[in-house]
């Protein structure tokens, strides 16, 4: 992601969703240069609808698991803003410390880097 953007960079997490492609999309329309992350950037099934986003504008695919501690550093890395979209895939733990764990993993890496978090109350004066 060398280019300049005028809008900025910004890191949506969980590109092979739904939100997140549609996030994508919308970002790149308006000018953003956007890095993406999703578990295996090989698995074309999952991710090949990230390889048509490309044509948009600077659309980078990175690997990273919400489970492995700094895994999202460099994605997040360089960013203006992060919208984290991925959700683990045990939604259903009654385990707390297990729930919030992920939640302060993104939150260590997010200040580390020194990126905005955008949370859906801040996403209208983003995009």
């Amino acid at each position: 992601m060398s280019t300049v953007n005028k809008k900025g960079v910004a890191c949506v997490t969980g590109g092979s969703g739904y939100i997140a492609s549609a996030l994508i999309k919308m970002l790149l329309e308006k000018g953003y240069a956007v890095k993406t992350t999703v578990r295996n950037p090989d698995d074309t099934a999952k991710n090949s609808h990230l390889r048509e986003l490309q044509a948009l504008g600077p659309l980078t695919v990175l690997r990273a698991d919400l489970d492995e501690e700094g895994s999202f550093d460099e994605a997040v890395a360089g960013c203006d803003y992060a919208f984290l979209v991925a959700a683990p895939v045990n939604l259903e733990t009654e385990n707390a410390e297990v729930r919030g764990h992920h939640r302060t993993q993104w939150r260590r890496t997010q200040k580390n880097q020194g990126v905005a978090e955008i949370t859906a109350k801040k996403m209208h004066a983003v995009i």
